[in-house]
């Protein structure tokens, strides 16, 4: 009987716990900075909500710039709402919550912009990747890629995992790959 009762202890703490610290990483409130350029989808006319898929497809017409200060409005388990804090604008992004760190940081400094050249934050603001760029600035860039390696999405991945990939795959579009980027000792060495 003890060992069952232990055993249930155990339980709730390991639920409160798994329950406090996936709340602690992003809460309603919250004012965050985008880590990526992010690509909003169309509004949708009667939430006037734009949704940004966790994959940053290129066809996308607008443009959140890395580094846009957010305040978030709502956290969900496969998603996150949050409002651009200069224009009002309300996005919904499509991805898990528990990876939030994939797409925000907490403040404008751990991005290190300060840090890349003018001719790489050139490419970074146009959402271009060239080889020589660091594995960093391609995320920045680019943002979350579609795939981390043929076949496997990155979708549900943390962000370490998607960093220890040497091979992303970006979407034009839900189906059409535009890009495969290929790294090297975490530096760009191919294009395709």
């Amino acid at each position: 009987m003890k060992k069952v009762g232990m055993i249930f202890l155990v339980f709730v703490f390991f639920i409160v716990g798994v329950t406090n610290a996936s709340s602690a990483m992003i809460s309603k409130g919250m004012k965050l900075y985008t880590k990526t350029n992010l690509k909003p989808h169309v509004k949708d006319s009667e939430t006037e909500i734009s949704t940004i898929y966790y994959h940053n497809m290129r066809s996308k017409k607008r443009l959140v710039p890395v580094g846009t200060a957010v305040k978030i409005k709502y956290v969900g388990k496969k998603y996150i709402n949050f409002k651009v804090i200069d224009t009002n604008a309300k996005y919904k992004l499509r991805a898990l919550s528990v990876n939030f760190d994939k797409y925000f940081v907490k403040t404008k400094e751990e991005l290190k912009l300060n840090d890349i050249s003018k001719e790489v934050m050139q490419k970074i603001k146009d959402m271009n990747v060239k080889t020589g760029m660091t594995k960093g600035e391609v995320y920045i860039s680019r943002g979350v890629p579609s795939y981390i390696a043929y076949g496997k999405k990155s979708w549900g991945h943390s962000l370490d995992q998607v960093m220890q990939s040497d091979t992303w795959y970006y979407n034009f579009n839900r189906r059409i790959i535009e890009m495969v980027v290929k790294f090297k000792d975490d530096i760009v060495v191919e294009i395709e």
